[in-house]
């Protein structure tokens, strides 16, 4: 562009120079008629070139944003079909804690990973939390980690928990009566059958005779939408690479049969 408008603006001045020193007919009229018609050319292709230069830009401009929008739109697109994929492999389930008498209980008991038999007194009275899935839809490694009223904290792994199927957790105790101690807050992290990690949270309001456990749906995390969390990752301690199930205890009528 630059070179055309340095020539544009030359090409008159040598052109009068060489007239100038070839001799033949030429008279001032003729030179200032040739200098208005030069000129309003030189004119007339600038503003057209500038029409067609910003005509150019704004077309690109629109091209650029009608592609970004696209880019956008494919985006959005993209995630609500993962997001398709991923809602129907996740399963729904009740988390329920009630005082039990285990001494009356049979079946099967998850005990928490600093307890065993000797951790229990079976003829107490405990708080059993009970996950019930009621979807057909199973869970994996599964992790719990309950908070009691008295702050202390307990963790449970179970590695599954299958559609429409219920697992009852027992916590350590080391005291009588360890019913008035109750779940105030409950983290439960699960693997879906197509590998999702999803940390879902409960509350009880801690008022006394109170316990129920409250879903918390603003607190609900998915891997999948991990980058919208900025910084957190509430994902980083929950490993399913070598996930250990927990302690199982099987009673009947509340006398032990066998722990594995």
């Amino acid at each position: 562009m630059i070179f055309i408008v340095i020539v544009m603006l030359l090409f008159p001045v040598i052109l009068g120079l060489v007239i100038d020193h070839v001799p033949g007919p030429g008279s001032n009229d003729g030179w200032l008629g040739f200098w208005g018609t030069y000129v309003g050319s030189v004119l007339a292709f600038g503003g057209i070139y500038w029409q067609v230069l910003t005509s150019i830009k704004e077309e690109r401009k629109i091209s650029n944003a009608s592609l970004e929008e696209q880019k956008k739109q494919n985006e959005i697109d993209r995630n609500e079909e993962k997001e398709i994929s991923f809602s129907h492999s996740r399963p729904f389930f009740l988390p329920r804690q009630y005082c039990g008498d285990i001494g009356k209980f049979t079946g099967t008991l998850y005990a928490d990973k600093c307890g065993g038999v000797k951790d229990h007194n079976l003829k107490n009275y405990v708080t059993i939390l009970s996950i019930n899935n009621v979807s057909n839809k199973p869970m994996f490694a599964v992790e719990i980690i309950a908070t009691f009223l008295d702050g202390s904290e307990k963790t449970v792994k179970i590695a599954r928990i299958s559609d429409a199927e219920e697992k009852r957790i027992i916590f350590a105790k080391d005291d009588s009566n360890y019913c008035s101690n109750k779940i105030v807050d409950l983290k439960i992290f699960f693997t879906t059958e197509v590998r999702e990690k999803i940390l879902l949270v409960f509350r009880n309001d801690k008022s006394e005779g109170n316990t129920s456990l409250t879903y918390i749906a603003s607190e609900k995390k998915l891997e999948n939408k991990i980058c919208e969390l900025k910084n957190e990752n509430p994902f980083k301690n929950y490993d399913t690479s070598d996930f250990v199930d927990a302690k199982k205890l099987k009673l009947d009528h509340g006398k032990f049969m066998m722990e594995t």
